[in-house]
């Protein structure tokens, strides 16, 4: 019994080899894509428009002469720029020369398209601003309390003239940076842009966190301003509490003198209520929560 089915098994190998091979030996009709690749550019110039990124190519030829180019890797077709400088058109097929794996024994039906245009130009240089694309997701209670730190802020780019004239800054990667709960530091990688090269591809990010708390001010001074001579204005109270939400380790350093309290001499002639709410002036990255009394009575003395 197990020598049958080894006869008929070897029986069926046999008979799919020799139809691969008989089918194989066929003319075929197929399309195969290809990304287009400037060689032969003068030094100091670089590629600008190009009127396509890639091409089709029509082939015909035996199976076994297209299977190994339509199955093979991404295909790139080179193509001569011919070290001229400005706007030209390059016909395809005169470049064939430098397209080995175009084997010679299949023929080429057409191109599409079957030119290209485009722009060599002169490679400029550039600094442009780094712009950070962050998502930062803070522990319960947690939150940033600096500015975010880019190290280098700024990167030269060198790319065509007609591109980097157009270029103000460029951004990183999209980042998520999660569970944070303490000062962080790390890296992040600028996001291609294309036709453009960075002297830099990476920079240094960091920033401040801490622990998010509240904390109470008392007797901040109200200072009243821009009040004319001979003439007094009495706030009642002339001090008052404010209460600001920050970083433990900001708020912690503050005293009621770094809290800038004050109104004008021309919110009181304006006055229609009777009362004045004062302008208050916190330090970096605190918020304020509450003042009490959130409005002061007064009077103008004239002397």
């Amino acid at each position: 019994m197990s020598k049958r089915v080894i006869t008929i098994s070897l029986v069926v190998m046999f008979s799919i080899i020799l139809w691969i091979f008989v089918s194989l030996s066929r003319d075929y009709f197929t399309n195969v894509k290809a990304a287009i690749q400037i060689v032969d550019i003068p030094e100091g110039y670089t590629v600008g428009y190009v009127s396509n990124e890639d091409l089709v190519i029509s082939l015909k030829g035996q199976g076994w002469l297209l299977a190994p180019i339509v199955f093979g890797k991404d295909q790139t077709f080179n193509l001569s720029a011919s070290n001229q400088t400005g706007a030209i058109s390059v016909s395809l097929r005169d470049n064939l020369n430098l397209n080995n794996w175009l084997k010679s024994d299949v023929q080429i039906v057409g191109f599409n398209p079957d030119h290209i245009g485009m722009e060599i130009e002169k490679i400029a240089q550039k600094v442009v601003t780094v712009v950070p694309v962050v998502n930062l997701q803070f522990q319960k209670g947690f939150d940033i309390t600096s500015d975010i730190l880019l190290v280098p802020d700024t990167v030269r780019i060198f790319g065509p003239k007609s591109f980097v004239e157009n270029i103000d800054s460029v951004y990183t990667e999209a980042t998520t940076i999660s569970d944070l709960h303490d000062n962080f530091t790390g890296y992040l990688q600028l996001k291609p842009l294309k036709g453009i090269s960075f002297a830099h591809k990476m920079v240094k990010i960091s920033f401040k966190v801490q622990k998010i708390v509240e904390r109470e001010f008392l007797n901040v001074v109200v200072s009243t301003l821009d009040v004319p001579p001979r003439q007094e204005i009495i706030l009642i109270p002339s001090k008052i509490k404010v209460i600001l939400k920050g970083g433990i380790d900001i708020l912690t350093s503050m005293n009621s003198s770094d809290i800038s309290a004050s109104i004008t001499f021309k919110q009181a002639v304006e006055d229609t209520v009777g009362a004045l709410f004062p302008k208050i002036i916190l330090p970096e990255k605190t918020r304020l929560l509450k003042v009490e009394p959130e409005k002061l009575n007064y009077k103008i003395k004239r002397y």
